[in-house]
């Protein structure tokens, strides 16, 4: 059965702002409640119960106007609330006005606020406000924002109850470039009663977060305001929801459009329905259709038309508005004089055949190149609904999705992380093609991943039109997790189907599988092909299961190129700590390595310090890290550092986070859970017992929460990222001098392999690389397989798993005369390693890791107990420079000297005072070609407001977007000034600063 692409809306708006004889008007209110009072008994209890409008409002702005509220309104002054009472009748359908800061708000109303600045914001109408308003001359104010703010992280499905409602933003904050931060006035309108306790029914609630309402506006105006949310509620129509056939559409083909308007009201009422499209680039809207409806009470209609686009691709508009008379609606047979009260803002893509995207990323050796460039790039997890796969791809939501992509350029991000429906048909494919799309017109990379544990069952259309599905992953299958040996024909008849679809996309890289477990599978979960793959051993181990996953994602990658895919494939992150296969051999013939870690920072700067791209030659990408608390900034910030400090090519977090709330509950059972139904095979992924122990059997879903309420660093329902996801970004923000590269090292760890073959072995090689780090030695890894090409560089083999005697005996790479060799016991190599050590003061407290790089080589310096802020360094290059160090700082140098710092406090390079930094952490990069000891122009970023003076005077300073080629605002300062005050305005930018010399 095709699924439609569904947008939920919002309610229908009273202009009145438009309409001055609105204000006076108390007909529609009388005839409402006359309504009311004479409805036919035989009405069910819901349709008689009489909804309420509760106005919670600020204190000092209720005196101002207590007398010219309207009627309609139950009138709670913010010093007075009664929460528990404010909550039920909100449950119970009554609509809310909320006027002040979020102090107070019921926690079960599902809505938050926050600061997006410190400082007065100016504030505008939505574009896509359902309330049509004349601008209101608002004054710059204090002001939060509002998001989708659960009353608990872990929302479990069936369980914890949870809203099905649109946020839609009425008022916009913008700071003083005029960049959007914030949503002060929201609607939170719910479509349909809530899960569990069926509450809200019909409930529409607007918030404005407001500090001092009457700094804002004026009195008059928050009146004009009430009297259009008073009309709005006394009309009692909805426009449930607009969708479109699918997300995307080729040129030339027919746009379907459905529109179900719902009326609140004990009886009927008309209503005009008119349906425009804008193209990309258009400023104007051009009329499709014209509609009249006259829903029946307490019913809906539906409006259904369809049009083809002009001959421009990209992101279209589709507004859908709602004209009524509404003192007369109830006149059916008369046209009267509509008005417009309401409207709604969908998006769709119009799509060139087949979908081509430029080509932007590849490969190089140990680098990630992005727009053939060289960096360290930083990145998300993304399935922004609340239900995951479940629904995700049947309600995938062009418009929100676009402003996602656009917020994370902003930050610095060139990486998303998506997964593939596990059903492919036609609306599911649409979706996809949409999201490549639209992630292409944000310069970003989409890393897709195409098989997963979370799920049981596959399939595709077939060329008859028939939808074939398959048995993917069995319910007792959790020593094969993540993949499966089993229907290997239609797995590859899946994986040609989205080849051959996106062959011409140029921002894609394929990854094959998930994480993945593979633990002596037997003949019963093998099909005939796989029992006789070549090459692989008949002794049960780690061995055997590596290679047959090897031999899996090989036979995938096959189907790729088959199908014409020439983009990088990464084969899947292996479970090896537990014994689940070695995924350095696992992806040895992939184009990325990837690595997967939800542990402390620091030991995932370890898994990937393990890895040996001089003898892969692939870039290593940490595809997933985080941990289960949302915005978790110091988590985010220095997990980000470790990656970069140990070598991979990039970092992504898990997640963006809920970015709206489905339609539908989850319906998949979930998968995990059978893992406790019998007793456990002692061969399965342990960590599911535990991880499916606490899930409660009433929900549903593939997973059964909502993970971006826990892992996320939205502010959910907005595209405004967290602090969590701005201090990843910062990496990405100045990347150019943070590429990967492999040289000759004095000093190399033995890794064996397979590696992962018991706990203890991997124990001890992670030891060693932390051992390393705080001796301050730059050091190489080699794998066992690699041994022979260890560089004549080599001076010390530090082998912390005795190697296999074997190879011990029959390797040259063990008997140089010039290589010393330690097995076991670190007392005797770190002290041989002395020789090697890079001089830092003090000798404490601070571990060094050394990051090659295309252009050199970057230090970077981490707390490891208390110890002065200020550290000073003597380089390989021999500069010597002196920074204060705030948790970590970084140090690139290239043979012209040094050319980027992360520091606070005093930065001296040589003798030279370069600047002092007060109050954050600074990231200075020249951008001239110099060194910062003479560079005329540098760019930097703070992670929060700071105070930086430099040497010289600032001729000008330029403030710039992630992925922007324009300043959005530069100044000259004035006077001598060689200061600047960076604000929280300020910091969320790229600054450049020009000195006069």
């Amino acid at each position: 059965m095709q699924k439609s692409f569904r947008f939920q809306s919002g309610l229908l708006v009273v202009a009145c702002l438009m309409l001055p004889q609105c204000w006076m008007g108390s007909s529609l209110a009388d005839r409402e409640k006359a309504r009311i009072t004479n409805v036919d008994e035989s009405s069910s209890p819901e349709q008689i119960r009489s909804r309420s409008i509760q106005l919670v409002i600020q204190d000092e702005l209720l005196a101002a106007i207590r007398d010219k509220i309207p009627p309609e309104f139950k009138v709670t002054g913010k010093g007075e609330i009664d929460t528990a009472k404010l909550d039920r009748a909100v449950s119970e359908g009554d609509s809310l006005v909320w006027i002040g800061t979020e102090s107070g708000l019921p926690g079960d109303l599902w809505v938050g606020a926050f600061k997006p600045s410190s400082a007065p914001l100016r504030v505008t109408l939505s574009e896509h406000s359902p309330l049509v308003l004349k601008p209101l001359p608002f004054r710059a104010s204090n002001i939060s924002s509002g998001y989708i703010h659960p009353p608990k992280d872990m929302v479990f499905h069936n369980v914890d109850e949870e809203p099905f409602a649109d946020f839609l933003p009425i008022l916009e904050a913008r700071d003083r470039f005029g960049q959007v931060v914030g949503y002060p006035g929201v609607l939170f309108r719910h479509n349909a009663p809530s899960t569990v306790r069926r509450r809200f029914r019909g409930a529409e609630c607007f918030f404005f977060f407001f500090d001092r309402p009457l700094d804002a506006l004026d009195s008059q105006s928050w009146v004009n305001l009430l009297e259009v949310i008073s009309q709005r509620f006394l009309a009692g129509l909805q426009i449930r929801h607009v969708e479109t056939g699918y997300a995307s559409y080729r040129l030339g083909e027919r746009i379907e459009v459905r529109v179900k308007v719902a009326n609140q009201r004990s009886h009927a009422a008309a209503v005009d329905v008119h349906v425009y499209a804008k193209a990309p680039g258009q400023d104007k809207y051009r009329s499709i259709s014209n509609f009249r409806r006259s829903p029946d009470a307490f019913s809906d209609s539906e409006v259904k038309c369809d049009f083809v686009p002009n001959r421009t691709s990209g992101l279209w508009m589709i507004r859908i508005e709602g004209w009524q008379d509404l003192n007369y609606a109830e006149e059916l047979a008369a046209g009267g004089h509509p008005v417009l009260v309401d409207r709604r803002d969908i998006g769709v893509v119009v799509l060139n055949d087949p979908l081509t995207t430029p080509s932007i990323v590849g490969t190089a050796g140990a680098e990630i190149r992005v727009d053939r460039q060289s960096g360290f790039w930083t990145g998300t997890n993304y399935y922004p609904s609340s239900s995951w796969w479940d629904w995700l791809w049947s309600d995938f939501r062009p418009l929100q999705a676009d402003e996602d992509f656009a917020a994370m350029r902003k930050i610095g991000y060139r990486l998303v992380r998506i997964w593939s429906d596990p059903i492919l048909n036609e609306s599911s494919m649409r979706a996809l093609d949409s999201a490549l799309f639209l992630a292409s017109q944000h310069g970003l990379v989409v890393d897709i991943c195409l098989f997963t544990q979370w799920t049981r069952w596959m399939g595709f259309e077939q060329a008859s039109g028939g939808q074939l599905t398959f048995d993917f992953r069995g319910d007792r299958n959790f020593n094969v997790y993540g993949i499966s040996f089993l229907n290997m024909n239609l797995q590859r008849q899946y994986v040609r189907i989205l080849a051959r679809r996106w062959r011409n996309v140029g921002n894609l890289v394929y990854d094959l599988s998930n994480e993945t477990y593979v633990k002596d599978p037997d003949d019963s979960q093998m099909d005939n092909e796989v029992r006789n793959w070549k090459g692989i051993p008949r002794e049960r181990g780690v061995w055997r299961d590596t290679l047959l996953f090897h031999g899996w994602a090989r036979n995938m990658t096959s189907a790729i190129r088959q199908a014409g895919g020439t983009q990088p494939v990464i084969h899947g992150s292996l479970f090896f700590k537990l014994g689940g296969g070695d995924p350095f051999v696992g992806n040895r013939d992939g184009d990325i390595a990837t690595v997967h870690s939800y542990g402390s920072p620091e030991s995932t700067g370890v898994a990937l310090a393990s890895e040996d791209p001089s003898c892969s030659s692939q870039p290593i990408l940490l595809e997933e890290f985080g941990t289960n608390k949302w915005n978790a900034p110091d988590y985010y910030d220095a997990t980000a550092h470790y990656a970069l400090s140990a070598g991979a090519a990039g970092a992504l977090s898990y997640e963006w986070g809920v970015r709206w709330l489905e339609p539908e509950l989850s319906f998949y059972a979930t998968p995990l859970r059978d893992a406790l139904d019998p007793e456990p095979d002692p061969r399965w992924f342990s960590p599911v017992l535990s991880l499916a122990k606490d899930w409660p059997r009433q929900s549903a879903g593939l997973f059964p929460a909502p993970s971006g309420f826990i892992y996320g660093s939205v502010y959910s329902g907005t595209p405004f990222p967290a602090s969590a996801a701005v201090a990843l970004g910062h990496l990405g923000l100045l990347t150019s001098k943070f590429g990967r590269a492999v040289r000759p090292e004095k000093v190399y760890l033995f890794v064996p392999t397979p590696f992962g073959q018991s706990e203890s072995n991997t124990n001890e090689v992670e030891l060693a690389i932390q051992k390393l780090w705080q001796a301050r030695v730059a050091f190489g890894v080699v794998r066992e397989d690699c041994l022979a090409r260890l560089p004549a560089s080599a001076r010390i083999l530090i082998c912390p798993v005795s190697p296999n005697p074997e190879l011990r005996n029959n390797s040259g790479g063990f008997h140089r005369s010039n290589l010393r060799v330690y097995v076991g016991d670190p007392s005797q190599w770190l002290k041989a390693i002395e020789a090697y050590q890079i001089p830092v003061a003090p000798r404490g407290g601070i571990n060094l890791l050394v990051r090659r790089t295309p252009e050199g080589a970057l230090y970077s310096l981490y707390r490891n107990s208390s110890n002065s802020d200020q550290v000073a360094m003597k380089t390989e290059g021999h500069a010597e420079i002196s920074l204060g160090l705030n948790d970590f700082a970084l140090i690139h140098e290239q043979p012209m000297g040094i050319d980027l710092v992360q520091a606070t406090n005093e930065v001296v390079l040589n003798g030279t005072h370069i600047c002092t930094i007060k109050g954050g952490r600074a990231l200075l990069s020249s951008s001239d070609g110099k060194d910062l000891a003479s560079s005329e122009s540098l760019r930097m970023i703070v992670n929060q407001p700071s105070w930086i003076q430099f040497q010289h005077r600032i001729r000008s300073i330029s403030f710039f977007e992630g992925g922007g080629t324009k300043p959005v605002a530069s100044y000259a300062p004035s006077g001598s000034n060689k200061e600047i005050n960076i604000d929280d305005q300020m910091a969320r930018y790229i600054i450049q600063i020009q000195f006069e010399k």
